[in-house]
């Protein structure tokens, strides 16, 4: 009898972390805007695109955009993790700015190589977590 309250504890186990399944996505998003803020904010230190190609110089030779994560918010809404910029910033990202110079500092789909690492390490970790280890 007891191989059976055992068998049905573990099915019921399993059971419980499909169900869990559920919140995945939401999980993700949430446990990723830290991470995602950090690669962000080094590219702005380090004066690179998220494709890893370095910003242009300011008119007389000086790293552009120094403080632009004070102009950056990371922040998930459900399963979506939304990156936004303001100020002139903003208008950098785009090449909106008095000749045309763009500093790219939102990843696209195009430069979307450092996101989705870290989207997939945090997807694997939270996936084993609620499944006990599998992957």
């Amino acid at each position: 009898m007891s191989g059976n309250v055992e068998a049905f504890s573990a099915l019921q186990g399993a059971i419980d972390g499909l169900a869990a399944l559920g919140a995945l996505p939401s999980d993700v998003a949430a446990a990723a805007v830290e991470p995602l803020r950090k690669l962000l904010t080094a590219n702005i230190e380090e004066g690179v695109a998220p494709n890893g190609k370095p910003w242009p110089l300011t008119a007389d030779g000086k790293k552009a955009l120094r403080n632009a994560a004070k102009a950056l918010t990371v922040k998930s809404s459900g399963a979506t993790i939304i990156a936004t910029l303001t100020g002139v910033e903003a208008r950098h990202n785009f090449g909106n700015v008095k000749g045309k110079v763009k500093r790219q500092i939102l990843p696209t789909r195009n430069s979307i190589g450092g996101v989705a690492k870290i989207l997939q390490q945090i997807s694997a970790a939270k996936f084993a977590e609620r499944t006990g280890g599998a992957q």
